[in-house]
């Protein structure tokens, strides 16, 4: 009985040193929730870089808010840029393929919950200059 004893606390002892290691990795790998955003701004334009050189469509957002936290985004022109109100800053690049590719990304990245976001397109529109004249507003259908 008493070998029996011992076999059980060694057998529970080398339980317990897989198990901890385990226990405590897991809680150190828990995902955050994901922010909440209320507005999205896309812009399509920038010139250069973010900031600091000649202002493009992004820029112009980015110098003018108060930026609480840059977040890399591979799949995008620029990272994106959150503010303190939790306004979501991004930029698309130009070209249908880029927009796509961008809005689709940041639908899926879980750093973001965008499922009560407002979204504000920011971009500027080309038209033939024999049919629209310089600071034409130029306004889409609305759907409802």
């Amino acid at each position: 009985m008493k070998l029996f004893f011992s076999k059980l606390t060694f057998g529970t002892n080398v339980l317990l040193l897989f198990l901890l290691p385990n226990l405590s990795t897991s809680q150190s790998n828990v995902v955050p929730l994901p922010i909440e955003v209320k507005v999205v701004v896309v812009t399509m334009f920038e010139k250069g870089e973010a900031t600091g050189d000649a202002a493009g469509e992004l820029q112009r957002w980015v110098e003018r808010e108060e930026i609480k936290k840059t977040y890399e985004f591979p799949m995008g022109e620029f990272p994106l840029f959150l503010t303190e109100d939790n306004v979501l800053l991004t930029c698309t690049g130009g070209g249908i393929s880029n927009a796509t590719a961008s809005i689709t990304a940041l639908g899926l990245d879980e750093r973001f919950d965008l499922s009560s976001a407002y979204w504000l397109i920011a971009g500027i529109a080309g038209g033939d200059p024999n049919d629209i004249s310089l600071g034409l507003c130029c306004l889409g259908n609305c759907c409802s």
